[in-house]
């Protein structure tokens, strides 16, 4: 609008003013104006032009702002979208995580629940061992019992027979050994930790022989061997050299010899125990008639231990 403005008021500055040649115009009366109506006219059209192409100018601009400002709220609203995008893909990845760790958890649990459940069968166990473990001891308090009994009973008897023994220190030993017997270690008795001398009258104690047989015969878990003689009645009397520890005395003929025995009258053995560092002659004297043996019987000579 400005711009039609001035275009008009330069029209009308021309018309008042006129150009540098009006004087001559005017004296000459026969001047065309219609040549200058047409140039004013030709001059508010490029006016005219001149305004359209500045509108035209302006509304270019105005729509290369309104496809700017598109361009960037369509940027943006990607870059939003993308950002939306990134966010929903951590919350998924999240949400596995969660649901991962929501099945650990579940088998956390259930392994919990079965190492509970181990838990109370070994505590039963447990108490059932202490149970039997209460059993076991009690059975062995009772052991000891009797193995205290066992060794009151071979304590008096082993004081009996000393006892007698010594009232036989008092007899004329002449009439004792009177009842002197020679007395053969038996081969097939031995312990295999005994080896006996060529002529059976001597016993020495050692390492565990090889190539023994085991019969019902010899004395397998006790370190003992029995004479080759046997007596049933009467008196008999044998000496025997002895050092270190040693049961000496007779046996009965009958005893299982292949499980360990306890030497003492109510096992079958009737026996003197010996324990020296030096050598020492024993004598043994025996009156079948005046003892409750009953059996067949024998002499023999038993180590302490191995």
């Amino acid at each position: 609008m400005e711009m039609t403005e001035n275009i008009l008021e330069e029209a009308q500055t021309y018309r008042v003013n006129g150009s540098p040649s009006d004087e001559d115009k005017s004296r000459d009366t026969n001047y065309d104006f219609s040549k200058d109506i047409k140039e004013a006219q030709s001059f508010k059209i490029f006016g005219f032009y001149k305004m359209a192409v500045v509108f035209l100018g302006l509304l270019c601009v105005l729509l290369s702002a309104v496809i700017v400002g598109l361009y960037i709220q369509t940027e943006g609203t990607r870059q939003f979208q993308l950002r939306y995008n990134n966010q929903t893909e951590e919350k998924d990845q999240q949400q596995m995580q969660y649901n991962n760790q929501t099945e650990e958890k579940d088998q956390l649990q259930m392994q919990y629940n079965k190492l509970n459940e181990e838990k109370g069968q070994l505590q039963m166990q447990y108490n059932k061992l202490n149970e039997e473990k209460g059993q076991l001891q009690m059975q062995y308090n009772k052991l000891n019992e009797e193995k205290s009994q066992l060794t009151a009973k071979f304590t008096t008897e082993r004081d009996e027979i000393q006892r007698r023994l010594c009232k036989l220190e008092s007899h004329d030993m002449k009439t004792i050994k009177q009842h002197a017997v020679d007395v053969t270690l038996d081969p097939d008795t031995a312990s295999p930790y005994l080896t006996l001398s060529a002529d059976g009258k001597q016993a020495t104690l050692g390492p565990r022989r090889e190539g023994v047989l085991k019969t019902s015969k010899r004395f397998w878990t006790n370190y003992c061997v029995q004479g080759k003689e046997g007596f049933s009645s009467g008196k008999f009397y044998y000496e025997v050299e002895v050092e270190i520890t040693w049961y000496v005395g007779v046996v009965r003929e009958s005893i299982n010899r292949t499980h360990h025995i306890t030497l003492s009258p109510g096992s079958g053995h009737w026996t003197q125990w010996e324990k020296m560092s030096t050598p020492k002659r024993v004598g043994i004297f025996v009156d079948y008639d005046a003892e409750p043996y009953h059996h067949l019987i024998s002499p023999m000579i038993s180590s302490q231990s191995p």
